[in-house]
Order: C-alpha cells, then structure tokens, then sequence
C-alpha cells in the first residue's frame, strides 16, 4: 500500500484479515480526525472498477483508535458495530429494505493492520448537510467536513462540534430564499425518511441522527447499467467533470465559493445516512456493546429524545436500548434545525439562563446535569413537557439525582 506525504499510519501495507480477501489500497490523505477515529481518502490498488467519470473511483478509510492513538475496547466495539451493520444492511440489498437502501451509507469492508488496528472502507458519499449549513464565523469559511464514514466514528459523534462560533451559510440562506427551497428542503428530509423507513424495515435504530450524519452528493444514483454512480459536492457545491479535483475535495483554504446560480443543484442532492457506531438491534445489543449494553455514551445529547436524556433523573435508569420513535425525534430535530440555521434550537435566553442560575445554581452542579436542566426548559418553552404520574397528576419518577429539577426549571 502507498500513502501521501502527510503521513503514514504504519501498517506496513494494507491486506489480509477480516473480509477484505487481500485488498490492498492506496491512502491518499488523512483529513479528519474525531473522538474515536481518523479517516482518510484512499484508492483500490488491485480489482479494476470501471471509473466514474473517467476517474478513479474514490473510497473513505476510517482507521478506529482513540483520542491517546489506542485501540480500547470501547472503540473497538464501535468499530466492530459498524462494520456488523454495514455488512447487515448490504448483504439485504433491496429486497427486504426497500428504496430506502439508496438512502444509507455503501460499506464496502472491514480489515485488520498487521498493528491490529481496525479500518473500516466506505464509498465516498459527499459533504455533510452540517459543513453546508454552516461557516466558521472565525475562519469565515465553511468549516471542512470528511466525506463517506466521517470522523468521529463512535460514541457521541465528534465532541465540540457545535463548540465553536457558527452562523449559517451562503448555501443555507440561498436554500431559504430561492423559490425552489421549500421543496428541497422537503426532498432532503423525505430522503431521511426513507433512510430510517429502510433501517427500521431491518428492526435497527440508529441513534445519532444529526447533520453531520447526513451526506449529500448531487443528483441520484442510478440503477442503469453504464450510468455510473452519482458526482459528489465539492465546495462550489456543483457537479464534478472530467478534469476537476477529485469528489467531494475542499479548496486548500476550506472556504465556500458558492454562488447562488450554483444552488441550483441543491434540488438534486442524493442524501445518504452514515455513522452506524451508535446504532443497535438485538443482537448488538447482546454482543457488541459490552457488559453494560447501549448507554448514553452512544448518543449525541441535542439530538436524543427527551426520553433518553432524562431517563437517569426520572425513573433512575439506562437510556432506552432500542426503539424506533427515538430516530423519529431525531429527525424532527434535524428538520427543524434545517429550518432556523442553528445547532441550538433548544437554546434559552440569557435572561432565562441567569433565573436559572440563581434557582438551581447550575454552576454547582456536574456539567451534564447543568446541561440538563437547560436542555428541559428549553423544551418546556417549546411545549415538551416532563411526564405526568397519572395516580398523582404530577411529574413521575424522581428516583434519579434530577428529582427536583423539572419543576425549577419552570421558572
């Protein structure tokens, strides 16, 4: 195997292991790293494949380790997680699944390092709706996003990612005001939907439904012969031909050129629904989770439903294992975000925040339990409200450490 200059993870060649019948592919460079991963954009090196666009077909290599540069059992397991699912769902192919399949992630293998590291290979699938919809307010450019298996490929996606400053993007004003954006934005989530309708079909929750989780690639795969797959987003948002940079390459700087006469292609964007480190069925959940099962380690806080964020304080429990309404919220999360072009859209008011502050002195308080009680009055001004105990007519549970905290926070 043959890597570029930016770095070689010492495998000392790619091959053998796992499923992947001695393989071997060339790394081109490494340009994510998350909480549980890094990935890198990579070539098949033997096996012809008929070229897409007269190009060589483009692959994403995730390489599983931690934080420290360590393969722990925690993200193994993720690894191993994802690779179960990817094969899951391919091996059903559309026969069981329905259209929905075009709508998920293409998992091509998994293999292990002579190192005994973890990689995992998925076809290069685009650009986040997260990198679209969003500009770095301090780099003033679109905050750069991996294609295909994306980063983080683990538990709670990629930590701080809505830690730095964002504002909307050219891309997401133009999808707001152009006449045809009201019905691109209902293609995309119809798209999420089929995506969930096709893993639910499979009896498999996904459980990190977000942005970054969703990526888009102009015009939609075809099913006819000698049509080739689709041309994915570069950062001029357009298609590619012969002659540009390879799919789904950033401009060196990581800025956004769109145009709005580009937006035109936003119409047709492909999504497809990646990252299965969190996802569970019945049998992960008996075999690829650990003695503990499913937690909310797995998830990622603004996205899950109230149900598994607040359970611990409501009733003292685990997080929800396996339920098909927890992708739905999700989802309903994401579409609202898409409406209002910001990653807070359970955010108080700083006034809000300070009455808070002054009840429940929430500077005292561990951070996720800080973190809490704003998320649930964020809610509450939303109209979500905490369960009713119907013997009492009041808040059920309080077996948790949070017994108190639904009724403070209605301030």
């Amino acid at each position: 195997a043959t890597a570029s200059d930016e770095g070689n993870p010492g495998w000392g060649g790619l091959g053998g292991g796992s499923d992947s019948q001695q393989n071997d592919w060339s790394l081109g460079s490494s340009f994510g790293r998350g909480h549980f991963g890094e990935v890198w954009r990579g070539t098949r090196q033997r096996h012809a494949e008929s070229p897409v666009g007269g190009k060589e077909r483009r692959y994403v290599l995730k390489r599983l380790m931690d934080e420290k540069g360590t393969n722990s059992p925690q993200v193994r397991l993720s690894g191993l997680r994802e690779a179960y699912f990817g094969r899951l769902l391919r091996d059903q192919g559309g026969l069981t699944i329905g259209t929905g399949l075009d709508h998920l992630v293409r998992f091509v293998e998994s293999f292990e390092s002579p190192q005994k590291d973890l990689w995992l290979v998925f076809e290069d699938e685009g650009r986040s709706l997260n990198s679209l919809m969003y500009d770095s307010a301090a780099a003033g450019g679109a905050t750069p996003d991996p294609p295909g298996g994306g980063p983080g490929g683990g538990p709670g996606g990629e930590p701080g990612a809505h830690s730095h400053l964002l504002q909307p993007s050219e891309w997401w004003h133009v999808l707001r005001r152009d006449t045809q954006g009201d019905e691109a934005m209902r293609d995309l989530l119809r798209q999420m939907l089929l995506a969930l309708s096709a893993l639910h079909h499979a009896n498999v929750t996904h459980r990190d439904i977000k942005p970054d989780n969703l990526l888009l690639s102009v015009a939609a795969p075809s099913t006819h012969p000698g049509r080739g797959d689709p041309a994915t987003c570069d950062s001029n948002n357009s298609v590619h031909q012969e002659g540009q940079e390879g799919a789904a390459d950033e401009d060196a700087d990581g800025s956004d050129n769109s145009t709005g006469s580009e937006q035109a292609n936003t119409a047709r964007a492909h999504l497809r629904l990646i990252d299965f480190g969190s996802a569970v069925d019945e049998y992960s959940a008996e075999h690829l989770y650990g003695e503990d099962g499913p937690s909310a380690q797995e998830q990622t806080a603004e996205y899950a439903p109230p149900e598994a964020t607040f359970a611990p304080y409501w009733h003292g429990g685990r997080t929800t294992r396996r339920t098909w309404p927890y992708d739905m919220w999700s989802a309903g999360v994401v579409w609202l975000e898409m409406l209002l072009g910001t990653p807070h859209v359970f955010q108080v008011s700083a006034r809000t925040r300070a009455v808070l502050e002054h009840r429940l002195h929430l500077s005292r308080m561990a951070d996720h339990d800080a973190a809490a009680a704003l998320l649930l009055r964020g809610l509450m001004e939303l109209c979500v409200y905490p369960p009713q105990d119907p013997r009492t007519g009041g808040e059920s549970g309080g077996g948790g450490s949070g017994g108190g905290t639904g009724a403070a926070v209605q301030a």
